[in-house]
């Protein structure tokens, strides 16, 4: 569903390891006039993902009106693929629960991979946990092949000119704050030429809708 502003003409179309957590924080609170808090309903946390899902573009796109004024925000895909890994990974271990078949094992699954491991065996990682494949899934599938629908497109690196530019539609804005940080920092270069080259391949729709801004 993304953040869809009504009240002040403005949507935001989500993309996850794209500061997707801190933005849905900073529109909830330039909306509610308040931060946002996790709370409890029979029995389940609600999280501000709940509260804006992260959905694909086809389903959502339709939510923001004719004359919102849409924006996004993109960063390259193997540096997004190495954020999902670190934060998803290693400091969320998520994978820790993961079901391996003797199939998986005998390939080289395990439940807690390397970084190499985690690319050369990407699409079973994926098929295996739902948070893989929605957080490694392609930027298109949540902002469709082209990017002119929106207004705007920010790299990662321009998150103050997001917050400066909304601050001046508005009228003010919230601090953005810094969410899902968690895992070291990797670098591309702790991948090799061959994985590198698949993830490049693996991303190629994301390469010719949006390289121009990564």
């Amino acid at each position: 569903m993304g953040c869809h502003l009504d009240r002040y003409g403005l949507s935001y179309f989500p993309v996850p390891k794209c500061a997707c957590s801190s933005l849905k924080a900073f529109f909830f609170e330039l909306e509610n006039g308040r931060p946002f808090q996790n709370y409890r309903a029979n029995g389940k946390v609600i999280h501000i993902h709940h509260v804006y899902r992260t959905l694909p573009f086809e389903t959502t796109r339709h939510r923001a009106g004719a004359n919102d004024w849409k924006i996004a925000v993109v960063r390259d895909p193997v540096a997004r693929l190495l954020s999902c890994y670190s934060n998803r990974v290693l400091h969320h271990r998520e994978l820790d629960g993961i079901d391996l078949s003797i199939r998986d094992r005998i390939a080289g699954l395990v439940r807690r991979p390397d970084i190499g491991t985690f690319v050369d065996l990407l699409p079973r990682y994926r098929e295996l946990s739902p948070s893989m494949h929605h957080h490694s899934a392609p930027h298109v599938e949540f902002l469709g092949l082209d990017p002119a629908y929106f207004d705007r497109v920010y790299r990662i690196d321009q998150l103050d000119t997001l917050v400066a530019d909304v601050a001046g539609r508005v009228g003010t804005a919230p601090a953005l704050q810094r969410l899902q940080m968690g895992g070291p920092k990797l670098k591309e270069d702790e991948l090799s030429r061959r994985q590198i080259g698949f993830l490049k391949d693996f991303y190629k729709d994301d390469y010719e809708a949006f390289g121009a801004y990564f």
